[in-house]
């Protein structure tokens, strides 16, 4: 579960960076509704997977996570475009900030 307590706010980031005199900040958002939402329901198959007995069967657990790898890497594009008025806000899971030291 994600604590809201506890997520970045990226306005305050960048107004903390530059108070330490870094320059050329950019903050770059990933993985919010969408994103997220396709991670939880992979993790909800696998759970169910585990629950039907197939924990057992390490051949089938590989296949699900292969096949998952896969879909997830083809699908995360459109995913984070989808994402996209999300990050307009400033919301998401995770940031990536690059600045430069002054």
């Amino acid at each position: 579960m994600h604590e809201r307590d506890l997520f970045v706010d990226a306005v305050t980031v960048k107004k903390d960076l530059k108070a330490l005199g870094l320059k050329k900040i950019k903050i770059y958002f990933y993985d919010a509704f969408f994103t997220l939402g396709a991670d939880e329901l992979i993790i909800v198959i696998a759970v169910l997977l585990n629950k039907l007995g197939f924990e057992n069967r390490l051949t089938i657990g590989k296949i699900y996570i292969s096949i998952m790898n896969k879909i997830s890497r083809l699908f995360y594009p459109l995913l984070m475009k989808l994402d996209k008025a999300w990050f307009e806000k400033g919301k998401s899971a995770g940031i990536t900030v690059i600045a430069q030291k002054g």
